[in-house]
C-alpha cells in the first residue's frame, strides 16, 4: 500500500518525466537517474522519520472535575513484569499506582470507576483483582489479557480458553 507522501512524490516525478520531451530529449543517464529515484520513493518510510504535522486547530478546554460521575473505561493500572517489544510475556504484575493514590485522583476528578485493561493472566490477574477490585468493590474492574508467551504452543486455543475461565473464577 502506498502512502500519501509516496503518491505525491511519484506523481511529481511522473509529471517531471512527462514534461522532459517538451524541453528536449532526455539522455539515458537522466532517465536512469529518474527511475532510480522513483524506486527509492517506493520504499516504505521508516517510522523514525515519520513526523506528521497536526492540521487540527481547536480551542482547548481544561475540565478539572466532571459535572457527573464518570467511568474511565480505558486505563492501564498494571503492566507485566516482563515484556518484549510491547508484548507482555509474564503473569507477574507491576502497578503504576496504589489503590489509595488512584482513589484520591478519582474522587478529585469525579470518576466513579476505572477499568484496568491490562490486568494480566494467571496469578498476576488474581493478584490485581484482589488488590483493586475486591479491596474497593465497584471502583475498579479488571480485564484479563491473553498469555502471549504461550501462543506458539499447538494447543494454545484450549490453553487460552481455560485461562479465560480461570480469570472469570478469579473475579475478572
Amino acid at each position: 500500500m502506498i502512502n500519501r507522501r509516496q503518491w505525491l512524490l511519484g506523481t511529481g516525478m511522473l509529471l517531471g518525466v512527462v514534461a522532459v520531451p517538451e524541453i528536449g530529449h532526455a539522455s539515458d543517464n537522466e532517465v536512469q537517474t529518474s527511475s532510480s529515484a522513483a524506486s527509492a520513493a517506493s520504499k516504505p518510510l521508516p517510522l523514525i522519520e515519520y513526523e506528521p504535522k497536526s492540521m487540527l486547530h481547536v480551542r482547548e478546554t481544561s475540565v478539572a472535575r466532571s459535572r457527573h460521575p464518570a467511568i474511565d473505561f480505558h486505563t492501564h493500572i498494571s503492566v507485566s513484569k516482563k515484556s518484549e517489544k510491547g508484548v507482555e510475556l509474564a503473569p507477574g504484575r507491576q502497578y503504576l499506582g496504589t489503590p489509595q493514590e488512584l482513589l484520591a485522583v478519582m474522587d478529585r476528578k469525579n470518576l466513579r470507576a476505572m477499568v484496568n485493561l491490562t490486568g494480566g493472566y494467571y496469578a498476576g490477574l488474581a493478584e490485581a483483582v484482589t488488590k483493586y477490585d475486591r479491596a474497593f468493590p465497584g471502583r475498579f474492574y479488571t480485564f484479563t489479557e491473553p498469555c502471549y508467551s504461550r501462543f506458539k504452543e499447538p494447543d494454545y486455543p484450549k490453553i487460552q480458553a481455560e485461562a479465560i475461565g480461570q480469570a472469570y473464577r478469579d473475579g475478572a
